[in-house]
């Protein structure tokens, strides 16, 4: 007897696009208390940043300056002059909520420049919400330069390159993760010994 063939559907083969890579990257980065990024810029070969996800906290680390944001004041520490200047958080409109950055679908225009084996180049363009953070610093856009290592695995950055005024300013030595549950202590700031203290919520 003769059989008839069997139909078979195979199952579509899903490809990358700018929504669906962003929202792998929120789902990856914005599913804990925090986000933590280390990368180098220019001469500084490994910039600290930790962004708490549910308030304007944060801390900034680099060999010339500490910044710390403890959701009520902005400590601004000058390691070469040994100088902190503390001001009102609410006053510095740029880092009041810095996780906005990390909120891909919501404050950017995603366009997918690049796809290949496993390499993705995205571009992200700001949006109203955050354009004046970038107004400040000149930038246009960003490209993220990603990466999957095998089939299943999350997405990398290897490099963020920031795009203005016929300037490009590339990050590199990229490493972001999700903190599962910030310690209370992780935007505490300890002035050091002797450091000369700036108030200017005394003005």
């Amino acid at each position: 007897m003769y059989a008839a063939p069997v139909a078979v559907t195979a199952k579509p083969v899903q490809v990358a696009s700018a929504s669906t890579i962003v929202t792998e990257l929120e789902s990856y980065y914005l599913k804990g208390e925090a986000i933590s990024a280390t990368f180098s810029l220019g001469s500084e070969k490994q910039i600290k940043l930790v962004v708490a996800l549910q308030s304007p906290k944060y801390k900034l680390e680099t060999s010339q300056e500490t910044v710390v944001n403890d959701g009520t004041l902005v400590h601004r520490l000058n390691k070469g002059r040994n100088e902190v200047i503390l001001d009102y958080a609410k006053k510095k409109n740029v880092a009041s909520s810095p996780v906005d950055l990390f909120n891909f679908s919501s404050n950017y225009t995603a366009k997918l420049i690049s796809s290949k084996n496993n390499r993705y180049s995205l571009e992200l363009t700001p949006k109203a919400s955050v354009e004046a953070i970038f107004k400040q610093a000149e930038i246009t856009s960003l490209i993220f330069d990603l990466k999957r290592s095998a089939k299943g695995k999350t997405l990398e950055v290897v490099s963020v390159t920031a795009q203005g005024k016929g300037a490009k300013r590339k990050v590199t030595n990229v490493s972001i993760s999700s903190v599962a549950k910030i310690a209370p202590a992780q935007f505490e700031f300890a002035s050091p010994k002797d450091a000369k203290v700036i108030d200017l919520t005394e003005e």
